[in-house]
């Protein structure tokens, strides 16, 4: 018998093995990612929108080779949208993840199964073939918030929160400068957009529900 036959046959016989691995390869992929994304009941479960207030004396503290300003106190109750763990970009050693944060209308799981959601580069983004909402209705109520742990505790708790979690932070909105004289400023409204549009929190409580 031929080379070429003897190639022939044993492809004939893996043949069979190869189309139930890649069987295999398609349910792997496409079988897990069916469903909806966001999981919780219909409803805003985070219908408050963050509150924040001025302090009354200046006051900073040293963390992660950073002096930290508080800009105002923060408190927030909302959905987590997404998550992303950062470990080599500039800011990493100070905020070792983001949170894109849902609340209002951005926490109801009727809306955000209609849109695609994702965090890159420290901001956050989303993507849709048909609007559920206004866009400026999305951005009002949504936002990505780099996350500062104030000790060990918290940072351990931050990295534990997951896609789809309701969650309340207390803290503050800060300033942080370091010997160098890089600086990052929190921003302090909801409504802008683009660079700088990034809340940055001194995280001092995190709690689930």
């Amino acid at each position: 018998m031929s080379t070429a036959n003897l190639n022939r046959q044993a492809v004939m016989k893996y043949l069979p093995y190869v189309f139930m691995g890649s069987m295999v390869v398609l349910v792997l992929c496409f079988g897990f990612s069916s469903g909806p994304k966001y999981k919780l009941p219909p409803g805003e479960v985070a219908p408050e929108s963050p509150a924040q207030q001025a302090l009354s004396s200046d006051q900073s503290w040293r963390a992660y080779g950073y002096t930290i300003v508080p800009l105002c106190s923060f408190q927030m109750r909302g959905r987590v949208l997404s998550t992303t763990r950062y470990y080599f970009d500039r800011m990493a050693s100070l905020s070792p993840v983001d949170f894109a944060m849902g609340w209002g209308p951005m926490s109801d799981s009727q809306v955000l199964n209609q849109l695609s959601i994702s965090q890159v580069g420290r901001f956050y983004g989303w993507s849709t073939r048909r609007l559920p909402l206004p866009a400026d209705t999305i951005s009002l109520h949504s936002a990505n918030m780099h996350m500062i742990p104030s000790n060990d505790a918290v940072r351990d708790q931050l990295l534990r929160v997951r896609l789809d979690d309701v969650i309340s932070v207390d803290g503050y909105l800060i300033k942080a400068q370091n010997d160098s004289g890089r600086t990052f400023i929190s921003s302090q409204t909801r409504d802008d957009k683009g660079a700088g549009a990034c809340e940055i929190i001194w995280v001092e409580k995190i709690s689930w529900e």
